[in-house]
């Protein structure tokens, strides 16, 4: 398995060679005003450009993690700690709650089975919570369909798409 790491290039981050570059300092600048000895304040197009490529980037990477869990899942990695599940070792390890373990654990299991799906997600282009909603209610005949329907759609659109559908569905 092959894990990526997303990291713009240094010219792309609004610390780029500042003394901030490996993140916020406790002595630090506060984040409400323009740092003296920092970086000049970045143009909103430009924050705006960040924000949603860093936003792209960590959905990546958590597509990344997704599948890793679903691999250490399908090896029983947690096996080796006695616990009785993946999710409890993701509880355990990772500080997840037994709810969002859980749910993390069943999604990258549909990653792996829902090339579209994966396919979007590794791109960024679906975040996780869009691909949590649609693997719920994902079959190989409408998975395009709902691939397209989160990309156009908001993820609480999403969500209310596919609650009617589970409520219709017999």
């Amino acid at each position: 398995m092959e894990i990526n790491t997303y990291r713009p290039a240094p010219t792309d981050t609004p610390q780029a060679n500042g003394p901030q570059a490996n993140g916020p300092q406790a002595d630090g600048p506060q984040a409400d005003g323009p740092q003296a000895d920092g970086p000049p304040e970045l143009p909103l197009e430009r924050l705006e450009a960040v924000i949603c490529e860093w936003s792209a980037n960590l959905t990546a990477a958590e597509h990344d993690w997704l599948l890793a869990v679903a691999e250490f899942d399908r090896r029983r990695g947690w096996e080796r700690w006695e616990c009785p599940s993946c999710a409890h070792w993701l509880s355990w390890q990772v500080g997840l709650d037994m709810r969002a373990a859980r749910e993390k654990v069943r999604v990258g299991h549909a990653l792996h089975a829902h090339n579209r799906i994966a396919a979007a997600m590794a791109t960024g282009a679906l975040s996780y919570s869009k691909v949590r909603a649609i693997t719920r209610i994902v079959t190989p005949e409408i998975e395009e369909e709902l691939v397209q329907m989160a990309l156009a759609g908001t993820t609480n659109h999403v969500e209310r798409v596919v609650s009617s559908y589970r409520r219709a569905a017999p």
